[in-house]
């Protein structure tokens, strides 16, 4: 209701029904904006995206100069992807928390506020501040997502809650989730 009610006041409105090219989860979470005040915008001239509070529209808070722009539900900030296709992180004021200079930011872990970067086919993970915990040393962090052996494992990024399974030249290791190696990478497999 909310979204259809905000798309008839707000002719910049960008969502469901013009969101260009967002998968469905980004065009969830861009909705879900709108219960913190936040609403996603397209400039029609540019078609790039930026966002505005729903008690201003008309005043951007974050330029619409992003090609894709995604809401983070939690920390309120906003993954946005530049017109060169890097990925990058700001917070609802507009401030850089993450510069965009990734491939690609994927939230891992909401609670610890910890995003799996990667650039040039290496992977790192970083802090919603943009704090490296790994550095993008690896070909893979996180368990296959085909993996189905221990049924606790919840998140296959953040394991027990505190380590990070690494992937370097096909051998294992892990890091707590402060950055610290709890193992080198010289186990076959982990899991």
């Amino acid at each position: 209701y909310l979204v259809s009610y905000y798309n008839k006041q707000i002719k910049t409105s960008a969502n469901s029904k013009d969101a260009g090219n967002f998968t469905d989860s980004v065009i969830f979470n861009n909705e879900k904006a709108i219960l913190y005040n936040f609403i996603i915008v397209k400039d029609s001239s540019t078609s790039l995206y930026g966002m505005a509070s729903l008690s201003n529209p008309d005043t951007l808070i974050i330029s619409a100069r992003y090609k894709q722009i995604e809401f983070i539900e939690g920390i309120n900030d906003f993954i946005v992807t530049t017109s060169d296709g890097k990925v990058g992180i700001l917070g609802n004021d507009a401030v850089t928390k993450v510069k965009p200079a990734y491939d690609q930011i994927k939230e891992i872990d909401k609670d610890e506020g910890l995003y799996l970067v990667t650039s040039n086919q290496k992977q790192g993970v970083i802090n919603q501040n943009g704090k490296i915990i790994v550095y993008q040393d690896y070909e893979q962090i996180g368990l296959d997502s085909t993996y189905t052996g221990d049924t606790n494992v919840t998140n296959r990024y953040l394991l027990y809650g505190n380590c990070i399974p690494v992937e370097s030249n096909k051998k294992w290791g892990l890091f707590d989730k402060n950055g610290n190696k709890l193992l080198a990478c010289d186990y076959d497999a982990i899991g």
